[in-house]
């Protein structure tokens, strides 16, 4: 009985000089976790002046934009975005779809929805869901069965087109910097 009572006290301070260490541990894991929160929040409070582009871009909404000209098919526009360090423009509001349209080519841009997986399920280039669209009445129809790729028309509504035509605008997006 007198090894037992023995083993147990060594075994009951092997566990409170546990317990004061995981309590060390928590303390310094809270102090890091304090330290990672004004962090995250001193990150949100300059992300209002996140308002910087580069040359040839536009500002707008918190990202940056630029309006390629020159006979592209999708494919070619979006590797000649992915080379200016963007990608083809994923519209997301009817603000933003209006300054698309004041600004992009008369005869059509490319943009950077797409259904060339499933037809009928578009994809955005920034992979978020279709949560605002602008489709001329009738579109998008797969007209003439391959028309997987998406154009917005002067007028700022969006066409299915085929993916191999030659468009003369292009849109790129890319979020802005701080």
């Amino acid at each position: 009985m007198e090894q037992q009572a023995a083993q147990m006290m060594q075994d009951m301070e092997r566990i409170q000089t546990e317990q004061k260490r995981m309590e060390s541990q928590e303390s310094e894991l809270s102090w890091n976790l304090d330290g990672l929160r004004a962090d995250l929040s001193d990150l949100k409070s300059r992300g209002s002046v996140c308002d910087t582009c580069p040359e040839a871009w536009i500002y707008f909404q918190k990202k940056c934009y630029y309006f390629g000209e020159g006979a592209k098919k999708w494919i070619q526009a979006r590797y000649a975005c992915e080379d200016l360090d963007g990608r083809l423009v994923s519209i997301h509001s009817p603000e933003e779809q209006d300054f698309l349209t004041k600004r992009a080519n008369w005869r059509g841009s490319w943009i950077g929805l797409r259904d060339l997986d499933i037809e009928g399920e578009f994809i955005w280039m920034d992979n978020q869901p279709l949560d605002y669209s602008n489709w001329q009445p009738g579109e998008p129809n797969d007209g003439g069965q391959g028309e997987n790729c998406v154009m917005m028309l002067g007028s700022g509504k969006w066409n299915d087109a085929f993916c191999g035509s030659d468009l003369y605008g292009w849109v790129c997006d890319r979020l802005a910097t701080c």
